[in-house]
């Protein structure tokens, strides 16, 4: 990736509000925190030239940008250059009642191999539950997407592709190995492609409910077809939603429990603590449910075997 490594959004007070700041970027290193303000873009207020055309100074300057931000009503100058840095798409922690959550930000050919050491790393916690959280997770790369829900689910197909000809073909299935843990899905309206496609399998398997709201609906299957010239174009071939309609409506992905974020929580996000994200917390109480009903189940079958 290149660039300064930061996931932006417009601030209550118009104001560029940092969101997120990814590890080992130059915003990263020059000690730059989500939660910041960026008041001011190579000298000008952000108020003063408008939010969009801050914007526009941070993704134009090259290499340096010159930010001054606010962090505690206490306001600090930081400069920063656009480099190439590996952008962590995976990122894992405990809440709750010993519930694992994994943030996926994107799915990219580094996206399995780190999914597969927060999935080890939290099983060795013995977690209860997995909430696997795909808000805002763009892109077009379901061959990783596939790869991880290869190891999440028992076998079967896990993506088919249909031409513009109704021609059928599957493209990625999975083995015999699975998690049997309770999981939860998280999706929003910034849920997009191999992510939408994720969550649809999950939920099409009857391996994880999905809690938030209607995904994007980019149900399409693009490829890039290279030119002499050195340059590509990409064409989308076919649809890999034809056979997921019971999960989804119009092309998008429908999650069980609707919950709906404020203005505010939209905006704060990714700032968000855990017992003020209703989404989450819906995720956590369905995930409790389940473990409950499994230890009900259990008992039962202990007391007859007795």
């Amino acid at each position: 990736t290149f660039g300064l490594g930061m996931d932006v959004d417009r601030s209550t007070e118009g104001y560029i509000l940092v969101n997120v700041v990814y590890g080992g970027s130059p915003a990263d290193k020059a000690g730059v925190k989500a939660g910041d303000m960026i008041v001011t873009v190579d000298g000008k207020d952000v108020l003063t030239v408008g939010y969009e055309k801050a914007i526009s100074l941070i993704s134009e300057a090259s290499p340096k940008v010159s930010l001054v931000l606010s962090r505690d009503g206490k306001k600090s100058a930081y400069e920063l250059t656009r480099s190439k840095f590996e952008t962590k798409s995976v990122v894992y922690r405990v809440t709750g009642e010993n519930i694992g959550v994994i943030k996926i930000y994107e799915f990219n050919a580094k996206t399995p191999e780190q999914f597969n050491s927060a999935l080890n790393k939290l099983r060795n916690k013995n977690v209860e539950g997995l909430l696997i959280d795909l808000r805002d997770n763009s892109g077009v790369n379901f061959e990783y997407a596939c790869e991880i829900l290869d190891t999440l689910l028992p076998a079967g197909k896990l993506m088919s592709v249909t031409d513009r000809d109704g021609n059928a073909s599957i493209r990625y299935t999975s083995d015999t190995k699975y998690i049997d843990l309770p999981m939860e899905v998280l999706i929003n309206e910034g849920t997009e492609g191999a992510a939408e496609l994720f969550a649809a399998v999950m939920m099409n398997y009857s391996h994880a409910e999905s809690v938030g709201t209607k995904t994007a609906g980019h149900d399409t299957v693009q490829e890039l077809f290279p030119l002499s010239n050195g340059c590509a174009v990409r064409i989308t071939t076919g649809r890999w939603s034809d056979d997921l309609s019971g999960v989804m409506s119009e092309g998008k992905v429908v999650p069980q429990f609707e919950v709906k974020l404020t203005t505010y929580q939209k905006t704060n996000r990714y700032l968000l603590p855990d017992e003020s994200d209703p989404q989450l917390q819906t995720a956590l109480d369905r995930i409790y449910s389940i473990i409950a009903a499994r230890k009900d189940a259990l008992a039962a079958e202990e007391e007859v075997s007795a």
